[in-house]
């Protein structure tokens, strides 16, 4: 099965995945001896898109030892590639980079680096194309969602749609508040999660993704009956 680095099993770093671990080492360790036998031939691809794969090689590197706990190499391996990705034209590996180093910031615990990568993260997103910013808000509604941040959700959770709306991304929109939802029924204030099914349903309306609304509430009733179970 695939590795979920955002995701890891319970289990991940055991015996028992002791041999899927070493295998990504691996895979990684042969994937950087590739890219430096390819910056010293010749034809082996500009220097863009040398410094391209690196900057993925980072950003996958940050993300295992992440999951590894190792946060000192993370942050390391995470720093060099938005580093290097701020050379680069394209916004998608600039703002993947950065994505990474945000997840990184915050597994690791140091809150004044994330609050940092988050402005600059934002800061980025404003100049980002469309599709580009659709799909980074989108994540970054997720990891609102999840993440233990005093203070985040409440003042991050209408920003995010807001910037939503305006890119006409109305799908994305509907999701985010859903998981603006999960995130707060938790606390049992069941005023807030009536007022945000309420404001679901005027948007979804108003851009016509009514049959859109009715799967996501679906799933979120039955995220609701899972957790119930599980609890």
């Amino acid at each position: 099965a695939p590795l979920d680095l955002h995701h890891p099993s319970p289990g991940f770093g055991r015996r028992a995945d002791r041999e899927r671990r070493h295998r990504i080492y691996a895979v990684l360790t042969e994937a950087e001896g590739q890219l430096r036998l390819a910056r010293t031939a010749k034809g082996q691809g500009s220097a863009t898109q040398l410094v391209t794969v690196k900057v993925r090689l980072l950003n996958v590197h940050a993300r295992f030892k992440e999951v590894m706990g190792d946060f000192a190499e993370a942050r390391r391996s995470a720093d060099m590639a938005v580093d290097l990705a701020m050379h680069l034209a394209n916004p998608k590996e600039r703002l993947e980079a950065m994505r990474v180093q945000l997840e990184v910031c915050y597994a690791a615990g140091d809150a004044n680096a994330a609050r940092q990568g988050l402005v600059q993260l934002l800061s980025e997103l404003e100049r980002a194309p469309r599709e580009v910013a659709v799909s980074i808000y989108g994540w970054l509604a997720e990891a609102i969602g999840r993440w233990e941040w005093d203070g985040l959700r409440v003042r991050l959770f209408p920003f995010v749609l807001e910037r939503l709306r305006a890119l006409g991304a109305h799908r994305e929109a509907i999701k985010a508040r859903m998981e603006w939802m999960s995130s707060i029924v938790v606390d049992g204030d069941t005023e807030a999660v009536d007022n945000l099914i309420e404001a679901a349903i005027e948007d979804a309306k108003r851009c016509g993704e009514q049959a859109y609304l009715a799967e996501q509430l679906a799933r979120y009733a039955a995220d609701l009956i899972q957790s119930r179970g599980d609890a």
